[in-house]
């Protein structure tokens, strides 16, 4: 078993988040479970991130590290982070979020309910997000504890919304994100779903993180789809690949429709859509024939959409 100096890591990339990252560093100072250190791993900030990092690490009560890494995107400074986190539970936090004041010994008295015989079985323990008006975002769990995975939970439970919570080190670094430059970015279900095949989750109806939504970086989804199209496509390839065998009889439109995304956004990367049908399992092809006129239409509404934006601006 690996030693560990903390019990937990919680781990923060970040890049050009200066005025988000003081408040995720005021709700740890406050935390009532101290056992951690912060790792903020940072893709070349040009906003005095690395000034503001050195101050704090001068005053705070808990080690902050601060690392530079020099590929660009958000998945090599998650695998980065796993490398070099010396806490037994790893906890991403997003730059701009903050952790509510007992977060952490929330968490951590869950997983310590547990016999350390049976936490080889768990990837972790997952709690809730909260908005600005302290209400909970998405679905509560059916129970508390609620014992499932991220593949049983969205296709067979239908339990949507934000969810925060940390994995075990070990299992994280079993699941590295994809080390491709090909995309700025990875879905993160892509991780999640190869753990989900190994371990069970703890989930858990306590409200763990702030998710604030006055970002630029929480405003991924208006992205231009032409802009977005390559992780598009590498997503909805993994769940139709993937998933689809598994779970198209619990949630038969999730996979309609992610077979017409996969049409609409390798359309939108000029790829050769026969070519992509073909490089899917054939259940998956035959679910892309049938959502393909949905892709298509999707397509040219973004082409419109687009058109428009570009003629406002």
């Amino acid at each position: 078993m690996a030693s560990y100096e903390y019990t937990f890591t919680v781990f923060t990339p970040t890049y050009n988040r200066a005025h988000t990252l003081g408040r995720l560093y005021e709700s740890l100072c406050e935390q009532t479970f101290q056992d951690f250190e912060w790792l903020v791993v940072d893709h070349g900030s040009e906003d005095g991130t690395a000034e503001l990092i050195r101050k704090w690490q001068s005053e705070a009560d808990f080690e902050i590290r601060y690392e530079i890494q020099e590929t660009i995107g958000k998945h090599h400074n998650y695998n980065r982070g796993l490398k070099l986190a010396r806490g037994e539970l790893f906890y991403p936090v997003d730059s701009d979020d903050e952790l509510l004041l007992e977060a952490l010994e929330i968490l951590y008295d869950y997983w310590t309910d547990i016999s350390s015989e049976k936490r080889t079985d768990y990837a972790g323990v997952v709690g809730l997000c909260v908005n600005s008006q302290r209400e909970v975002i998405g679905d509560r769990f059916p129970e508390n504890p609620f014992i499932s995975n991220p593949l049983d939970k969205r296709y067979i439970h239908n339990i949507s919304g934000g969810k925060s919570g940390f994995l075990r080190t070990e299992v994280a670094r079993q699941f590295p994100f994809p080390a491709t430059s090909e995309v700025v970015r990875v879905d993160e279900n892509i991780v999640w779903d190869s753990i989900a095949r190994e371990y069970e989750y703890i989930y858990v109806n306590e409200k763990i993180l702030f998710y604030h939504s006055d970002s630029e970086e929480d405003q991924i989804t208006a992205r231009l789809p032409s802009e977005s199209a390559p992780e598009m496509i590498m997503y909805h390839k993994h769940n139709l690949s993937n998933n689809l065998d598994d779970y198209i009889r619990y949630a038969p439109f999730q996979f309609f429709r992610s077979g017409a995304n996969f049409t609409r956004f390798g359309l939108q990367a000029r790829k050769n859509i026969i070519g992509q049908f073909l490089s899917l399992p054939f259940p998956a092809v035959l679910v892309c024939i049938l959502a393909s006129p949905l892709g298509i239409t999707l397509f040219f509404y973004d082409r419109l959409r687009e058109r428009r934006l570009s003629d406002v601006s």
